[in-house]
Order: structure tokens, then C-alpha cells, then sequence
């Protein structure tokens, strides 16, 4: 297999643990790190859960001083970041939990940034640009999909500007410990764990053709893709199977651990213009361009398809490579349809403006970001066109 003739590497910072009632192991982990004064950040829908409550019970075990922020929204807006912030500030938290799925755990990373290095959140966007390690912190995620569980960055929504923006660090920015547990994803919404999964498919998929790949990071990609190509289904259709959902869980982290090296592609890329444009969730935005960015980027990754097409229990036997790209875009159209996601970017109205303002700014991106990543080589025109086939 051909790699890219540049160095690439390969870390993690943060310690995975997974099992069906693997938060049992929540309060052993608190007395290793000697937390005390625990603060704990969640949504209002999943602290209602018997999830939650249990969660809670182990903080209470653990003799820890607790208190509760329970008002995540979606989407993590810079002000939950400055509310969550003062809260700790006045509560002197010494450490964090995020129950929740990327916001809540977004909102966590940038407020324990905020406590220790002060400021906004918007001065600390970029990567490396703070130095004092933040408050240190744990995540559960309850939903399968933006693998913040295991990034080194979180990502706010300002909302002043409606843009979004990361605040990372490659050793201060990850959890100390992420739980995967199978029955964290019982209550969660259908559309949730639809818009999640396609999500986290993205990220497996994107990985794996990134020009920045390597054996290791292809490792965690392709089996991710495997892992969520078998696992979604089962999950959108009965949340309660457990033994899916830990599968699911794992094949999200493991997008995660493997775009944190290469980067993500075209999808993200435009997705992330797309979605505060039209005030979409982000799930949606990466569901509307998947199909059209997989069939692009085809030409520059073809035998790469080729172990996609694979991992999905696709059957090309006796196709040519050309034939397993379409096979390929037609699965990924086939497992968007399935959760239940059937918008095109048509049913947003884009103007023929809307559509030249989104591809100069997805090149923009492109040309700072995405060229290292993404391996379909990109224009203006080439965005213009990948937009126009998303209506």
C-alpha cells in the first residue's frame, strides 16, 4: 500500500475503557486521580435518564463533592462554554465529567480550558495556543458519532459570527478517561443516533482516504467502517440492543482516534460552511454531501473503494475498480436513506449565490486545511459542481 512520501504518526491521549456497565469502573477512576470536587455537564434530555442517574451514583460512591450543569444545547454555543466556565470558577472544580454527546463533551473541553488559562473561548482558537494544562476531565458519550471522546479538540459554535471554531491541543486538549458502554445509548432519539452514526461513518471513511493515512490509522478506519456499517441499523432500529451499541460506540471512537492524525475530507469541509449557513445540524449537513464527496474524491483513491466496498459486506466480486466506486456512493446513499435522513440541499432553496459564497469558502478552507487531507485535488468550479450535486 502506497502512503504519502511525508512523515505521519500516530498518539492518543486518552485511556478507553468499554463494556456493558463499564461506568461501575467511575469510581475507581475518580480516586486515581484524586478528584474531590467534581462538576458535572450534561443535556436536559440525557439527565433525565436512569443512564445519568446511574453515573451519578458512582460520583456518589466515590465520596466526591458534586455539583451539576444540566443546560447543554445543541450544536455547543460559546455561551454554554461562559456559563459552564464561571460555574467552575466559582465552584473551584477540580475535575469534570461530560455525560452527553459533542456538545456537552465541546462545551466541557473549552470551559476547562477557560478555567485554567482564562479568557474566551475565541482566544484560544486554533491549536497549541494555550500552554496551562485545563481542568481535568472524563467523558461518557450517549451518542455514537462526533468521537469527541477521544479528540483533542472541542468545537464552538459562535454565535455572533455563526461560525464554528476549534479551541485544541495535540497533549492538553483529550479526556483522561473515555467510557464506552453499551447501554449509554438506550434513550437516546432515533434522529439522534441517525444524524450520529452517519456522522461517525464520515469520519471512518474520510480517514481511510485522507492523504495523510497511514497503517495505523487505516487499522482504526477500516475496521470503524465495519464496525458502523453493521451495527447502525440495528441501533436505529431498537436502541435497547446493547451488545450493537457498544459495537457502534467503538466504531465511532475509532474514527476519532484515526482523524485525529489524518484530518477529516471535502465533507467536512464543506459541511462545516453548510451547516450554519442554512442552521443545520451538523449530522444533516455530512449527510447531504457524503454521497457526492465519495463520488469525487473516487478517481484519486480507487483501490482504497475497493477496501471499503469490503468492509461494508459489499458484493463486487468481478466488477472493476471503476464499477466498485459506484457501489460504493450507492451503499453510503442507501445507509443515509435507512436512517431516515431523505433531504437533498435543494430542500434548503440554495440560490446560485448561496452556491458560489459556500464553494469560495469551502476552497478557502481547502487551500489552508483540506489540501494536505482530502485526495481529490479541488477549484472553485470543482466545489461549485460537488454542491450542485447535492440538490
Amino acid at each position: 500500500m502506497f502512503y504519502q512520501q511525508f512523515t505521519t504518526s500516530y498518539e492518543t491521549h486518552t485511556r478507553v475503557i468499554m463494556g456493558l456497565n463499564c461506568i461501575e469502573e467511575l469510581t475507581g477512576e475518580l480516586g486515581y486521580y484524586k478528584a474531590k470536587n467534581v462538576f458535572v455537564i450534561s443535556g436536559p434530555n440525557v439527565s433525565q435518564t436512569g443512564f445519568y442517574k446511574k453515573c451519578i451514583g458512582y460520583v456518589e460512591k466515590a465520596g466526591c463533592n458534586y455539583l451539576t450543569f444540566n443546560e447543554v444545547e445543541k450544536e455547543a454555543p460559546v455561551r454554554n462554554v461562559e456559563t459552564v466556565h464561571a460555574l467552575l470558577e466559582k465552584n473551584k472544580s477540580d475535575f469534570v465529567i461530560a455525560i452527553g454527546g459533542g456538545s456537552v463533551i465541546d462545551v466541557a473541553k473549552v470551559a476547562c480550558v477557560l478555567a485554567t488559562n482564562g479568557g474566551k473561548a475565541q482566544d484560544w482558537a486554533g491549536y497549541e495556543k494555550y500552554s496551562t494544562p485545563p481542568v481535568p476531565f472524563f467523558v461518557i458519550p450517549t451518542t455514537a458519532g462526533t468521537s469527541s471522546e477521544v479528540t483533542n479538540m472541542g468545537i464552538i459554535h459562535d454565535e455572533e459570527t455563526n461560525v464554528k471554531f476549534s479551541v485544541g491541543h495535540k497533549e492538553h486538549g483529550s479526556a483522561k478517561v473515555a467510557f464506552l458502554d453499551g447501554y449509554s445509548l438506550a434513550s437516546c432519539p432515533r434522529a439522534v443516533i441517525a444524524q450520529a452514526g452517519i456522522d461517525a461513518f464520515s469520519h471512518c471513511f474520510e480517514s481511510f482516504i485522507s492523504l495523510k493515512a497511514n497503517p495505523m490509522t487505516d487499522a482504526m478506519a477500516l475496521q470503524g467502517i465495519r464496525l458502523i456499517s453493521r451495527n447502525l441499523r440495528l441501533v436505529y432500529g431498537n436502541n435497547e440492543n446493547a451488545l450493537a451499541a457498544l459495537d457502534l460506540l467503538a466504531g465511532s471512537t475509532m474514527g476519532g482516534m484515526a482523524f485525529s492524525t489524518t484530518g477529516t475530507g471535502n465533507g467536512h469541509c464543506v459541511g462545516r460552511h453548510l451547516g450554519p449557513k442554512f442552521n443545520i445540524d451538523h449530522g444533516i449537513s455530512i449527510a447531504l454531501v457524503l454521497p457526492a464527496v465519495a463520488r469525487f474524491n473516487f478517481p484519486a483513491q480507487m483501490e482504497k473503494y475497493r477496501q471499503v466496498a469490503q468492509a461494508m459486506d459489499l458484493n463486487i466480486e468481478g466488477l472493476s475498480l471503476a464499477e466498485v466506486g459506484e457501489v460504493v456512493v450507492d451503499a453510503i446513499k442507501k445507509l443515509i436513506r435507512d436512517m431516515g435522513i431523505t433531504q437533498t440541499l435543494a430542500d434548503f432553496n440554495p440560490t446560485t449565490e448561496d452556491i458560489e459564497e459556500l464553494a469560495q469558502d469551502s476552497h478557502k478552507a481547502y487551500l489552508a486545511h483540506y489540501k494536505q487531507r482530502n485526495p481529490a485535488k479541488m477549484s472553485v468550479k470543482d466545489y461549485i459542481g460537488l454542491l450542485e450535486d447535492c440538490r
